[in-house]
């Protein structure tokens, strides 16, 4: 996400961003890229903007962080657990993940309105910003497929 973020940034400052038809974002940074293409959570103007939604994210974590994590510390601690008892390996990764994804569940949650990829369309349709393509991954080596529940931490 943070290196999704810097090369938004870096593609604005040099002029890039509006040349750029395509935005790919991997995994966590989809989280970012998502964001960035809700502008009513952020902007004041209503546009997509890379300097306010970065703003955003970092005050969102800022402010619901400590107490989020704190709250939910026993979940991530049982679903890292869950996770191990299956079989599947786990690192601090996962567990920043787990917090990751529950500040930003939270942020979405706590806006007016359901937050759709439908949504993005306006600032697409005219090539407002780049086309975003979203991508998630869930690889684990060593383990079949059927050992995954596709379920993010519950949170």
């Amino acid at each position: 996400m943070t290196a999704t973020a810097g090369s938004a940034q870096g593609l604005k400052d040099t002029g890039l961003l509006d040349c750029a038809t395509y935005f790919s974002s991997l995994s966590g940074s989809t989280w970012y890229l998502s964001n960035l293409l809700c502008p009513d959570l952020y902007s004041k103007d209503g546009k997509p903007d890379v300097d306010q939604c970065a703003d955003y994210l970092k005050e969102c974590c800022a402010q619901m962080g400590a107490k989020l994590f704190l709250k939910n510390a026993s979940d991530y601690v049982n679903e890292l657990k869950r996770r191990r008892k299956i079989g599947l390996d786990i690192s601090l990764v996962d567990l920043w993940g787990c917090y990751l994804a529950s500040v930003f569940k939270m942020v979405i949650n706590e806006q007016p309105g359901a937050k759709k990829v439908s949504q993005q369309r306006p600032y697409t349709e005219t090539a407002e910003f780049p086309f975003p393509l979203y991508t998630g991954i869930h690889v684990h080596k060593n383990n079949a497929d059927e050992k995954f529940s596709g379920k993010d931490c519950h949170a």
